[in-house]
C-alpha cells in the first residue's frame, strides 16, 4: 500500500427502515464543497496516459458524453434545455425495474444539478445480464397476503441487456394488466397502468428489453419536471476516450492486475470477509495468461466471457480462451493510437468489449463525472475503487454520494413490535417455571383439585428452601421439574390463550413483512404517492 493510499476502514452502510427515510452521505449540505473538491483534484492532474494527459481525455469524454446522451435522450423524449456546463453529475443502475429506494438517486441527482449548473446524466448498466424477466408484485388480502412472481419475458439467463431482445410480445404486452389485476386489492391505481402503455411502445421501436423499461420510466421522469438525460453504458465503452484508457490499463496490466488482487484482499481483511468470492472473486492467473476485469462476446454469441491477457513477441494478446483472439501493438512506453485504432474496430467485426463494475465506476468517477451518485451497494465496493485510484494512478480519489430510500406501499398493516414477542415468551416462560404464580384459585377448582395444586406448590417451596451440599442438587432440580410439569394443568388455559397472541403476531409480522417490503418496483406504487415522496 502506496503512502497515498486511502486508508481502508469499515463501512457501515444500511438502507434505511423506516418508510420516508432516506440514507445520504455525506448530508447534501457538504455536496457543494465536494463537487468544488473533485474540480480541483481535476484541474490539478497531470496523470499521463500513453501519451495524452489524463485531463485531456476527461475534457474530451464529457464533450462527447453530452452530445452521446442529448442525442440518444431525443430519440425518444424531448431533451432538457441545456446551458453549456462543465460540470457532469453521473449516476446510473441496470435497465431494470428497480425499487423506489434505487429511482430516489435519479431525482436526487437532477436536483443537485440544477442546483449547482450541472448535466445530470443517468447510465443503462446494460453490459449486466437480465437476470430473470419477473417482479414480485404483492396481492391477496391485507389480513392475508402473498407475494406473486409475475413475469415480462421468458427467461433467458446470460445475455447482457444491450443484447437483450423480446422472446415473447404478448407475455410483454399483457403484463401490465396482469400486474394490475394481481395488486388491485391491495393498491387501487398502480403507476404501471400509465407506464406500461409506454413501455410496449418503446418495444416497438428496437425490440430491446431494457431500454424499453429504462425509456419509459424517464418519459415519466420528464413528465413530473425533471431535466436529466440518460444513455446506455455500451455507447460510452464504444467511445474512443473510453477505449484510449482502456488501452492504458492494458500497457501496464501486469502491474493493474497486482493492484486490482492487492486491494480486494486488503478490502476483506478490514471487513472481515472469508468468502473470497466476496464482494467480487480475485483476477485469476492461468498459465501465461493474466485474467482482465473485462466481459466480452460476440453478435453470434451474446453471452458473456471473460478476458485474458498476455505479452507474447512484442504484441498484447486479448482472448477469451475460446472464439475470439485480438493482438494490440501496445506497450508500456508505446502511444495508444495504434491499439486504440484496433479497439475502434471491434464493434465492425460484431465483438463487444465491456467493463466489469470496478473499472465502470472508475471511469465514471476518475474521468466523466464531478459527482457520482451511487447506491448502497455501489458504494460498499467503490472503496476498492479509491484503493485502485490511489495505488495504480497514484491520484487522490474524488469523492462520490451515497444515496437510498425506502418506500412502503400505501397500504394499512398490522403494527407487531418486538416487544410484542418478549412479553408474550416471558409470560409463556413464567407458566412453565413458575405455575403457582399464575394459577386462579378463585375459579371454579373443586377442593380435590385445590388440594392436589396446594401439595404441589408446597412440594417445591420445600425444595427450594432446602440447602443442600455439592453433588446432592440434581435430585432437586428433578424434584421441582416434577413439581413444575404436575401444575400445568392448572394453567393450561392461558397457556392456550398466549399461545394463540403468539400464533397472531407471528402471522401479523409475516403481513408486515410482505406489506412493508422496500424492494418492490416503483411501478406498483399510484403515481400521486410517488411524486409526492421522490420530488
Amino acid at each position: 500500500m502506496t503512502a497515498m493510499s486511502p486508508a481502508l476502514k469499515y463501512r457501515r452502510l444500511r438502507a434505511p427502515t423506516a418508510h420516508g427515510a432516506v440514507l445520504v452521505d455525506p448530508p447534501l449540505a457538504d455536496v457543494k464543497d465536494l463537487v468544488r473538491s473533485n474540480e480541483i483534484l481535476r484541474d490539478r492532474c497531470e496523470y499521463d496516459c500513453q501519451g495524452r494527459s489524463l485531463h485531456e481525455i476527461a475534457a474530451t469524454a464529457r464533450r462527447e458524453l453530452i452530445q452521446q446522451a442529448v442525442a440518444y435522450t431525443s430519440s425518444y423524449r424531448n431533451t432538457p434545455p441545456l446551458e453549456f456546463s462543465s460540470r457532469v453529475f453521473l449516476t446510473g443502475h441496470q435497465p431494470e425495474l428497480f425499487h423506489a429506494g434505487v429511482w430516489s438517486k435519479n431525482f436526487a441527482s437532477a436536483r443537485l444539478a440544477q442546483e449547482l449548473n450541472a448535466v445530470a446524466i443517468c447510465f443503462l448498466i446494460d453490459s449486466d445480464p437480465l437476470r430473470r424477466a419477473v417482479i414480485s408484485v404483492p396481492t391477496g388480502s391485507i389480513d392475508r397476503p402473498r407475494v406473486q412472481q409475475i413475469a415480462y419475458d421468458r427467461n433467458h439467463e446470460g445475455v447482457p441487456y444491450e443484447e437483450r431482445s423480446c422472446f415473447d410480445q404478448s407475455l410483454f404486452q399483457s403484463f401490465g394488466d396482469r400486474v394490475t389485476r394481481a395488486i388491485s386489492p391491495l393498491v387501487t391505481d398502480p403507476l404501471i397502468n400509465q407506464y406500461w402503455p409506454l413501455a410496449t411502445e418503446a418495444i416497438l421501436r428496437h425490440q430491446r428489453i431494457g431500454l424499453s423499461i429504462a425509456q419509459a420510466r424517464h418519459q415519466f421522469e420528464g413528465r413530473w419536471g425533471l431535466q436529466s438525460l440518460e444513455i446506455p453504458w455500451s455507447i460510452v465503452c464504444d467511445s474512443e476516450p473510453f477505449l484510449w484508457f482502456v488501452a492504458h490499463l492494458l500497457a501496464h496490466f501486469p502491474r493493474f492486475w497486482n493492484c486490482y488482487n492487492t486491494s480486494l484482499n486488503d478490502y476483506r481483511c478490514i471487513h472481515r470477509l472469508r468468502n473470497r468470492a466476496q464482494p467480487m472473486p480475485d483476477l485469476v492467473h492461468q498459465d501465461e495468461w493474466l485474467e482482465a476485469p473485462f466481459w466480452i462476446w460476440t453478435d453470434t454469441s451474446p453471452l458473456r466471457r471473460r478476458v485474458f491477457v498476455r505479452d507474447h513477441a512484442g504484441q498484447l494478446q486479448l482472448t477469451d480462451r475460446q472464439k475470439v483472439h485480438v493482438e494490440l501493438p501496445l506497450s508500456v512506453d508505446d502511444s495508444a493510437e495504434k491499439a486504440l485504432e484496433k479497439l475502434v474496430t471491434l464493434r465492425s467485426l460484431g465483438i463487444k468489449l465491456r467493463p466489469r463494475a470496478l473499472i465502470t465506476t472508475l471511469f465514471a468517477r476518475l474521468v466523466l463525472s464531478d459527482l457520482f451518485v451511487h447506491g448502497i451497494g455501489g458504494a460498499k465496493y467503490d472503496q476498492l475503487t479509491d484503493q485502485l485510484i490511489s495505488v495504480f494512478f497514484g491520484l487522490q480519489p474524488p469523492a462520490f454520494l451515497t444515496l437510498s430510500a425506502t418506500l412502503w406501499l400505501p397500504v394499512e398493516a398490522p403494527i407487531v413490535e418486538d416487544e410484542d414477542f418478549r412479553r408474550v415468551d416471558h409470560q409463556l416462560r413464567e407458566l412453565q417455571y413458575h405455575p403457582e404464580n399464575h394459577i386462579d384459585f378463585d375459579e371454579a377448582l373443586d377442593s380435590q383439585a385445590e388440594e392436589k395444586a396446594n401439595r404441589w406448590i408446597e412440594s417445591k417451596q420445600l425444595w427450594i428452601a432446602k440447602q443442600l451440599p455439592r453433588g446432592s442438587r440434581r435430585g432437586r432440580h428433578q424434584a421441582i421439574c416434577r413439581a413444575n410439569a404436575k401444575l400445568q394443568p392448572y394453567v393450561a388455559e392461558k397457556r392456550t390463550l398466549l399461545e394463540r397472541e403468539r400464533t397472531k403476531l407471528a402471522v401479523n409480522r409475516k403481513t408486515i413483512k410482505i406489506l412493508t417490503s422496500r424492494e418492490y418496483a416503483f411501478c406498483l406504487f399510484p403515481e400521486n404517492f410517488l411524486r409526492n415522496h421522490l420530488l
